[in-house]
């Protein structure tokens, strides 16, 4: 059975190259050994675990499932099986069924040869592979297949989180804004399930597309904007009619714009944001947290304020 490498152990995530660096052996060492460890850190508690799961579209994602699943269940856990998810669908889950932990199969934003481990508890606390790597020798040791101790569940949930996205965002306020747009959207599969639930819902003009426009022919499209995100939905770029992107510090003052009248009034900029986001914040009497780059910081930051 292969071992598990140090070099996907990093900083944020598990990640690497399948089946080179991550395949089906490693995705079963993962499931057998994690939540023993993490039961023994105290980060998990005593009991019988809720365990979701899910993946992105990589055509790799359903065997490392499967095998991070058989891991898994040798110890005396409860898994459901979401099926294909993005990595804010599967906060909404972890949150809102009660689960211990979370885990999402994906490469995030790297090329389709890539994939990789994100790991949640309920507090939505990232499970780092910086964190593992003291574990490595114990994970590579070893191991006896024995009789199944966990149980495995499927369930679609996907009809609950659109309505929660539809209900949170307050879209409905803005429906004579936007049904008469044409808008178009290039993701995965995984995005795209969601997204269909919601066209359908508020009746809106939605195309979606699954690789990226060139700018030459996004200017020929009859469409007003186009939205992309990455293999596992938490990326999210506007692109313009004529091709230009729309930056980030723009999407940040829209949003703040959105919620100057929202309580608590906080929001949360990072080493990389102009100068007139800040300002614009202060301007509406928001409290500016600083944070460090990173989606783990930015959570942390969101915990603590």
């Amino acid at each position: 059975m292969d071992t598990i490498k140090e070099k996907i152990l990093l900083s944020y995530d598990i990640r690497g190259l399948y089946p080179k660096d991550i395949n089906a052996d490693v995705a079963w060492r993962l499931g057998y050994y994690l939540t023993p460890l993490l039961i023994k850190e105290g980060i998990l508690p005593k009991r019988r675990l809720k365990i979701i799961i899910g993946r992105d579209t990589r055509k790799s994602g359903l065997i490392l499932l499967k095998n991070l699943i058989q891991g898994l269940m040798q110890n005396n856990v409860e898994v459901f099986d979401a099926g294909i998810i993005t990595t804010p669908f599967l906060y909404f889950l972890i949150k809102n069924y009660h689960f211990d932990l979370g885990i999402i199969i994906t490469g995030s934003h790297l090329n389709e040869n890539y994939t990789g481990f994100k790991i949640y508890t309920n507090e939505l606390q990232a499970i780092t592979g910086e964190q593992l790597k003291k574990y490595l020798n114990h994970f590579n040791q070893p191991v006896t297949i024995g009789l199944i101790k966990g149980k495995q569940l499927r369930k679609n949930f996907i009809r609950e989180y659109a309505d929660f996205l539809l209900n949170q965002s307050e879209i409905r306020k803005y429906l004579r804004n936007i049904q008469n747009k044409n808008i178009l959207v290039c993701c995965p599969k995984s995005t795209q399930l969601i997204l269909e639930k919601i066209k359908k819902e508020l009746k809106i003009k939605m195309q979606f597309v699954h690789r990226p426009i060139p700018k030459r022919l996004l200017n020929k499209r009859k469409n007003d904007f186009m939205v992309q995100f990455d293999a596992d939905g938490d990326r999210i770029y506007i692109i313009q009619r004529n091709g230009e992107v729309i930056l980030g510090d723009v999407l940040g003052a829209f949003f703040i714009e959105l919620l100057k009248n929202k309580k608590p009034k906080k929001v949360i900029l990072d080493c990389r944001c102009g100068c007139f986001l800040e300002d614009l914040a202060k301007k509406y009497k928001f409290e500016v947290v600083y944070s460090k780059a990173g989606h783990s910081f930015f959570k942390e930051a969101m915990k603590k304020n």
